[in-house]
């Protein structure tokens, strides 16, 4: 069995998440990290533009944030 390779945060090693679930790629084709890594990295210092960005990056209330499984993820040349 195969094991996928993980990114572990050096801030938490608790935090941990799938390569392949890191970062999404824009319509133009920019990648990007998820929201959650980079409110990961923004947490340290906690400052009213992070909470913002916080509440910001929140689902609406109802609306569940899109499931990694059912979430369609571009492919690139090593997935």
């Amino acid at each position: 069995m195969r094991r996928c390779p993980r990114w572990t945060s050096r801030r938490g090693p608790r935090v941990r998440r799938p390569l392949a679930l890191l970062g999404l790629t824009a319509p133009g084709g920019l990648p990007f990290l998820v929201p959650e890594v980079r409110l990961h990295y923004k947490a340290e210092a906690v400052r009213p533009k992070e909470e913002a960005d916080f509440a910001a990056a929140l689902p609406a209330p109802g609306c569940a944030a899109p499931s990694p499984r059912t979430t369609k993820r571009p492919r690139g040349p090593d997935a």
